[in-house]
């Protein structure tokens, strides 16, 4: 991904404190980052430029597992 396309629009916390999802406006995705280790621990595609970012604890716990 080139830096300049990125255009983070929303930010958010998991429970546990250590994973921050992104959304990318530009690259029309959301990334999942350990914010410890600055890992990216997940690249998922959206739909286009989005411009904020929400979760479900009970929809994530069934489709992520770290």
């Amino acid at each position: 991904m080139r830096a300049n396309w990125l255009c983070p629009q929303g930010v958010t916390l998991y429970l546990n404190d250590r994973t921050l999802f992104l959304s990318l406006s530009g690259e029309n995705r959301v990334l999942a980052i350990n914010i410890e280790t600055q890992e990216v621990l997940g690249d998922y595609a959206t739909g286009e430029a989005p411009d904020g970012i929400g979760y479900s604890p009970l929809v994530l716990q069934k489709t992520i597992s770290y």
